[in-house]
């Protein structure tokens, strides 16, 4: 045996299982083409060895940090470039982790710490992904020039101490490639909600018909998704005040908004005139207002030309030339424009979480109305694959499998219709991730909705659940982070504060975890999934019998589950995360 300092490199295929599951011959063979036709090269031509291949993992090990980590970056950006044509649920995509320490060496294998960190790393990575320790970053800072996201300690399983991590990942992934980075403007993602927001605050119908009022409504809306399509900006909706009035600048206060958007419609005829205002929210002083005449057959140029109005005041640097702003599909005619504008209303009206499945059923008719008018509105599909879903996941559905399938089918068809869709991603994601089990498809999805739309708060919500489920707690939390940001009073709040109980629970902070425990269970007593997840995170953090008293209550609403429930309704990569619940469950005396 020889000890020795290494840098060490581990990395495996992502949904190995899943890939051999649907095409097992075919999988190993555009494996070993992988192997041997990009991997071991690039990893010979830096002076590394391959030291074993574990079925779906490999093994290799460098002299020098610098090159290991070249080497895992030239894999990964090759890989993904590769891939990039595949349909997303055939995709072979690695996570790698980096790392350097001492090693003991036995023959051609090796063992130690510095093997089982690296291992640990590459179990958090995501696909596409590479994680490397602390002081792999140190040695490589200054010579490589490439952008690492510092993700602080965290806690691996079986070692003992922190490990300082951090990240890299081609934002122009094998789901982004045709915006190049650039292109996304100044800011895009977790990062641009940190930046000043606008509020936009309903606009005032100036007669009380109720076509006026609808037309106030939908325009707001448009113009508000139009805005966010600058990604220049978080832009913070109505809901997002929970029903709270006062004057623009208490309710822009209460929501963090630098500013505010507001204004107002009258309709005459075939005609509308339709007046916006640009608050400052600090001192209350009007920035700009203008009023827009036209043609009700014109009223998505007066959504482009406002949105445009509006961000050349707030970002003034931004050209109309090179903003980065993505196209948006528009509806054929004003008739269908309406029927999803009365849609939105439906679902708004329909109550806290999912809503009613009365409002459901009336969204469907909606949508399913507006299809008709323009079957190529990726739009009105994404609402109606949302309409499924909820008849799937609720049990509102007579035949809960075909609901899915039909939520499935509708998803895949606004996406097909127009890839630029954030509303579609978003939409697609929740089907991939709980109606197919598939995380890493789930995760594609949700990020290209929020590279699409930086202020779609459910592409946001989408992200944190696939991350979650992808093994990647700490990312996942800067989501759900940014859900609340960009909307206070987010209608689902029991399963958020859920979602952020998990990912302080996976990394470790129990303490943060028994916290949101309790606010899930305040906002959302009888959300069993909740309740559930919270008997596990209570048990590990030894409120063992703070933990068999909610286990107690979910018998007594009747909700009583199996270990094959668990299984086929929370779709971990991570083994240990799945052991994790399981663990916390039994702890507290399930015997499910």
């Amino acid at each position: 045996m020889q000890r020795r300092l290494s840098a060490i490199l581990a990395a495996d295929v992502v949904g190995y299982s899943r890939l051999m599951g649907k095409d097992e011959v075919g999988t190993l063979n555009r494996l070993k083409a992988l192997r041997f036709g990009l991997v071991e090269p690039a990893i010979n031509s830096l002076g590394g060895r391959v030291v074993k291949v574990m079925g779906d993992g490999l093994l290799a090990e460098f002299a020098s940090v610098v090159q290991a980590v070249q080497c895992a970056l030239d894999i990964q950006k090759a890989v993904l470039e590769q891939e990039a044509g595949v349909p997303e649920e055939s995709r072979i995509l690695l996570r790698i982790g980096v790392n350097s320490g001492d090693i003991i060496g036995e023959g051609a294998d090796i063992y130690g710490d510095g093997v089982n960190v690296a291992a640990r790393l590459e179990s958090l990575a995501g696909p596409g992904e590479v994680f490397i320790s602390g002081n792999v970053h140190t040695e490589v800072v200054d010579r490589l020039k490439v952008p690492f996201k510092h993700l602080g300690p965290q806690k691996l399983k079986n070692i003992s101490r922190p490990i300082t991590v951090w990240r890299w990942a081609q934002d122009d992934g094998p789901s982004m490639r045709a915006v190049p980075e650039q292109a996304a403007g100044p800011a895009s993602g977790v990062e641009l909600v940190h930046r000043p927001a606008v509020l936009f605050l309903p606009f005032e119908a100036l007669s009380h018909s109720d076509e006026d009022k609808l037309l106030a409504s939908g325009l707001c809306e448009d113009i508000r998704t139009t805005l966010s399509c600058w990604r220049s900006f978080p832009v913070v909706g109505p809901e997002a005040l929970g029903g709270s009035k006062g004057d623009i600048q208490h309710l822009a206060a209460s929501v963090e908004a630098a500013y505010a958007v507001t204004g107002s419609v009258r309709r005459a005829g075939t005609r509308a005139r339709v007046t916006a205002r640009l608050i400052e929210a600090a001192s209350g002083r009007e920035l700009w207002s203008q009023t827009f005449d036209g043609s009700l057959e014109d009223v998505f140029g007066f959504q482009d030309e406002i949105s445009r109005q509006i961000v050349s005041q707030v970002e003034p640097e931004i050209s109309q030339a090179a903003a980065g702003r993505i196209p948006v599909v528009r509806p054929k005619d004003l008739a269908t424009w309406e029927l999803l504008a009365k849609a939105v209303q439906v679902e708004m009206s329909g109550g806290d979480g999912y809503g009613s499945r009365e409002a459901n059923e009336q969204q469907q008719l909606l949508v399913r109305e507006a299809i008709a008018h323009d079957p190529l509105l990726s739009e009105a599909w994404a609402r109606l694959a949302r309409c499924y879903f909820r008849d799937f996941l609720l049990g509102w559905a007579g035949d809960t499998r075909e609901a899915l399938a039909k939520g499935l089918d509708a998803s895949a068809r606004a996406v097909e219709l127009d890839p630029r869709n954030s509303i579609a991603h978003s939409s697609r994601s929740q089907l991939v991730l709980f109606g197919k089990h598939n995380p890493e498809g789930g995760f594609e999805h949700a990020r290209e909705a929020v590279r699409l739309n930086p202020s779609n708060v459910m592409g946001h919500y989408m992200m944190g659940c696939a991350l979650v489920y992808c093994g990647e707690p700490a990312r996942a939390y800067d989501h759900y982070a940014a859900v609340l940001r960009l909307n206070p009073a987010f209608p689902n709040k029991g399963a958020l504060y859920c979602d952020q109980m998990m990912c302080q629970a996976l990394v470790g902070n129990l303490g943060e975890a028994v916290q949101f425990a309790h606010r899930t269970m305040d906002a959302a007593p009888n959300y069993l999934r909740g309740l559930q997840r919270c008997v596990s995170v209570l048990a590990h953090a030894g409120k063992v019998e703070e933990a068999k008293a909610v286990l107690l209550r979910i018998e007594e609403m009747g909700c009583a589950f199996s270990e094959a429930y668990v299984r086929e309704t929370y779709p971990f990569r991570r083994p240990e995360d799945f052991d994790f619940l399981i663990d916390g469950l039994r702890l507290a005396g399930w015997t499910g």
